[in-house]
């Protein structure tokens, strides 16, 4: 075990959790193995009903890196995840969801990769499936690099960037800020059920506050695909829904030369899912339109231009 003293670590690994005694121990191993020295591992509790708190005393019991807490009463995931913001020493955070794994190096190679004052924050490729030696690597670039808000927003919406900030490494009080509680979209949707939304715009609106972000190409997280996971079980689409919102709301606002191609890609991708016909007036009001005849226009013109193209590519 090693030694830590400092209150002040360069990093603070969160680790929000609720009922994940099968997979608690080895995703903070996966963290307390990491090469990296300082930093801390923040667990907090979000009044699980199984083994999992007790798991994680143990852990924090044989490491003085690790801190446990746990919460009153459950108080929902993203509520959860501000937690474990404001319990953070570390100048740069590192959120690891507890069904998921770090990489050998994660720590280590994103740290030094978002170091420069003017870049906001760093991605990396993952692994998804259900073991990290079987998983399939997305979000993969040709090349690590740097890039510009706006080439960080093509990234996102071509899939080459992802919306977890499960794979990102980000500055603590970027994090407090961008990490939204209450989204004011034109639908009112409950963001704070399952965090679809609030987790993409923690990059989305660092990212805007910077000239730069990291990416690096080599997978550095591993995120595990299973039946509990809030992504994979999608209950009502409102995954899909909360993203959409959500990315629609920034667009609109932060970057509005790419708002209406996003909606008319995930306007067809509702149609498509639901097998029925979507009012295309109806659902640009839904994400930040105004749903009158020259918009529904421009929406209809966009989307058979996509369709030719095959939606190949969002620029």
């Amino acid at each position: 075990m090693n030694s830590f003293a400092d209150d002040c670590p360069s990093i603070s690994v969160l680790v929000p959790v609720y009922n994940r005694e099968k997979y608690i121990v080895e995703c903070v191993e996966s963290i307390l193995s990491q090469d990296f020295m300082h930093f801390e591992v923040v667990i907090v509790d979000n009044k699980s009903t199984d083994k999992t708190f007790e798991l994680c005393q143990e852990i924090a019991s044989r490491d003085s890196r690790v801190r446990v807490f746990q919460n009153g009463s459950n108080i929902g995931p993203v509520l959860n995840w501000m937690q474990c913001v404001r319990e953070a020493r570390g100048k740069y955070s590192k959120i690891v969801f507890s069904d998921d794994l770090l990489l050998g190096g994660c720590l280590e190679k994103m740290y030094h990769a978002c170091l420069a004052d003017n870049i906001g924050f760093v991605f990396s490729a993952a692994k998804i499936g259900v073991s990290a030696d079987s998983g399939k690597v997305f979000y993969q670039n040709e090349s690590d690099a740097i890039i510009t808000f706006d080439d960080y927003i093509v990234c996102l919406l071509n899939h080459f960037a992802p919306l977890s900030p499960g794979a990102i490494m980000i500055r603590t009080a970027d994090l407090k800020e961008s990490l939204l509680l209450n989204i004011p979209t034109s639908t009112p949707r409950d963001f704070l059920k399952n965090g679809a939304g609030p987790d993409v715009l923690i990059s989305l609106i660092t990212a805007s506050k910077y000239t730069y972000v990291a990416c690096i190409s080599e997978p550095l997280v591993f995120f595990r695909a299973h039946e509990d996971s809030f992504s994979i079980s999608n209950t009502n689409n409102e995954v899909t829904l909360g993203y959409v919102s959500a990315i629609s709301y920034f667009l609109k606002y932060n970057a509005s030369k790419y708002w209406l191609r996003y909606v008319a890609i995930s306007w067809i991708q509702q149609v498509i899912t639901c097998r029925a016909w979507v009012w295309p007036g109806k659902y640009l009001i839904q994400n930040e339109g105004n749903g009158k005849f020259f918009e529904v226009l421009l929406l209809l013109k966009a989307s058979i231009a996509l369709v030719f193209s095959k939606l190949s590519k969002f620029r």
